[in-house]
């Protein structure tokens, strides 16, 4: 098959409703069916497990190559995705470690991403990129996402559920984008600062309502990194040496103090507002 074949123009301007089989289905007629890819955080937009006929195949839409149906698990993809920036599946492992449910974890680098989409009763489920997504809307109950190539999708998933999920995402990279201005403005950066957005909050409409003015602020925000950044790193870059802790004492001590306080300190709605019109 030619590479004229997977071109990103075949989603472009289009709508593509996720609610029954019929997109994969077409998909699979056309032999649009590729034996491994590589999810990217710049490109793909989505990635999700179909059963077409017998075959069970990930279905996965890319802003490059456009739809494709891939003979490998959406698992595999992403732990590949993942397993390539060590850091981050750090981060994902540790998140696990203290949530669980595994399906309601996001995983954020930055202003790339990608939200799971599974529910309480699965933990397979697809995953959505929010990079180039532009406009969240709701269609009657359901979810419409709309990305930068003005590409449509429906999804057979509640408006609310989604957005918690999105919301969720922009408190881990709004964490992240502090930790980076605090390690920047600490680190006697001479020159010109770097910007750090968060770009999801702003298609989601919300603003950070979160400041930092004293050292107890200063400490809740540590933990909530700690959280969505992992203890691994956090040992690896010698503060564990520095506060005579090692990783065991550490994730005693925040699991003790996440006993009391969690439910203040996990990245959820309180770290932002929804803009004023």
């Amino acid at each position: 098959m030619s590479k004229l074949h997977f071109s990103g123009a075949r989603l472009r301007d289009q709508t593509i409703d996720l609610q029954n089989q019929t997109f994969a289905n077409s998909l699979w007629e056309e032999r649009q069916i590729v034996d491994d890819f590589e999810v990217s955080l710049t490109t793909t937009l989505f990635v999700q497990p179909v059963q077409v006929r017998h075959d069970r195949l990930t279905l996965v839409l890319d802003h490059r190559l456009g739809p494709l149906l891939v003979r490998r698990s959406s698992q595999t993809l992403m732990r590949e995705l993942m397993m390539k920036n060590s850091r981050t599946h750090q981060l994902m492992n540790v998140a696990h470690h203290f949530l669980g449910q595994h399906q309601y974890v996001p995983y954020v680098k930055g202003q790339y991403g990608f939200v799971p989409t599974a529910g309480a009763s699965t933990s397979v489920a697809g995953w959505l990129g929010f990079y180039r997504l532009r406009q969240f809307r709701r269609i009657g109950a359901d979810a419409l996402l709309i990305f930068d190539n003005n590409m449509k999708l429906i999804l057979p998933l509640s408006y609310h559920f989604v957005r918690q999920r999105l919301i969720a995402a922009a408190s881990v990279a709004q964490l992240q984008k502090e930790e980076l201005e605090l390690l920047v403005e600490n680190s006697g950066f001479d020159k010109q600062r770097p910007v750090f957005n968060n770009k999801l909050a702003k298609v989601l409409g919300l603003r950070p309502v979160q400041v930092l003015r004293d050292e107890t602020e200063f400490y809740v925000h540590i933990v909530e990194v700690l959280m969505a950044a992992g203890i691994e790193d956090f040992l690896e870059d010698g503060y564990g040496n520095l506060l005579n802790l090692d990783r065991e004492t550490l994730a005693r001590e925040v699991r003790h103090y996440l006993k009391g306080r969690g439910r203040y300190i996990l990245p959820k709605k309180r770290h932002f507002a929804l803009f004023d019109e």
